[in-house]
């Protein structure tokens, strides 16, 4: 294995866990729904799952913030390459199609900081996640009876 390999693994396996992760929030939120009363014709929840519903529901804002941060990032980076490629004096003129094809042959490197953010969001909402279901299991068992 090299470190490209090791970074697709990372990569895929990333991509994986946030996928799983979303899935658990909104069965989650199902959970919840399925145990919700209706008092004096409006639907409430155990106030034991308040917990719970609001990790989950922080969970997607957090996937939210994930992609929105790292999507504003690249932007903003690459605009900021763009125009070092460019030079600051025609970054407002068109460059022509062979400076465009140059353009996406250029290596750089990117801030060791730069995915601390996404990473950050990344981690907080699985946390939220497995939070939120020891919650969750711990009504569950609770309210469940075993047969």
């Amino acid at each position: 294995m090299n470190l490209k390999d090791a970074n697709e693994l990372i990569t895929n396996r990333t991509a994986k866990l946030g996928d799983i992760t979303r899935q658990l929030a909104f069965a989650g939120i199902a959970v919840i729904w399925i145990f919700k009363k209706d008092v004096e014709g409006l639907p409430a929840i155990p106030k034991s799952l308040f917990a719970p519903g609001i990790l989950i529901i922080s969970s997607l804002f957090l996937d939210l913030l994930q992609y929105g941060s790292s999507s504003l990032l690249w932007n903003v980076y690459y605009r900021i390459k763009e125009n070092e490629f460019k030079g600051r004096k025609s970054a407002k003129r068109k460059p022509d199609a062979a400076k465009i094809e140059e353009f996406s042959k250029v290596e750089f490197e990117i801030p060791d900081w730069f995915n601390h953010v996404q990473y950050f969001f990344f981690w907080t909402k699985v946390v939220s996640i497995i939070i939120a279901y020891y919650f969750l299991l711990k009504f569950l068992f609770k309210n469940i009876p075993a047969i």
